[in-house]
């Protein structure tokens, strides 16, 4: 979501709309919508499963703004048919894992490098048994370098979040 003149990012934007509506390939009035303040990457969060709960997690956020040092995860619950759609936040903050955008990936067979730009979460992936997997890039030692961020959360298919662990493993 972009606002003013100059497109500044002003935040991420979820829209839940009804799975019926859309499986039947009809036009819905029935959704729900939640905004929050950025510049936040919400990456959403791919289900293995059947459950009624719904995933999001955005790196260097916590639940209401921008913060180095930090995720949160953001679970949805309910339908637009029954009008309870609710939205919870559950962030973790720990500066000795704060992450930064990776150097510049070289290209094979030239001096071209291809801008990576940041440290966002690039996918994440919900289990019904319980645990949440997110990963992005981040800058590493030895400088430059980049490692892989992979986050571990639990995450229980009623909403229920629990920061179970990050590591950040070096690329190969």
């Amino acid at each position: 979501m972009q606002r003013g003149t100059l497109g500044a990012f002003a935040g991420s934007q979820t829209i839940v709309i009804q799975r019926a509506d859309l499986v039947a390939g009809k036009a819905t009035t029935r959704s729900a919508s939640f905004l929050v303040g950025g510049p936040i990457g919400v990456q959403p969060v791919m289900g293995l499963g059947l459950s009624t709960v719904a995933y999001e997690i955005a790196n260097d956020a916590t639940c209401a703004h921008a913060a180095s040092g930090s995720f949160a995860v953001f679970a949805i619950t309910g339908t637009p048919d029954a009008g309870n759609v609710s939205q919870t936040c559950t962030a973790e903050t720990d500066n000795a894992g704060a992450t930064s955008a990776p150097p510049a990936a070289p290209q094979n067979n030239t001096s071209s490098t291809l801008a990576t730009n940041d440290d966002r979460f690039l996918d994440a992936a919900w289990s019904s048994t319980g645990v949440l997997w997110a990963v992005g890039g981040t800058a590493c030692t030895p400088s430059p370098g980049s490692c892989l961020n992979v986050v571990d959360v639990s995450a229980s298919s009623t909403g229920v979040v629990t920061i179970a662990q990050a590591s950040w493993l070096p690329k190969e």
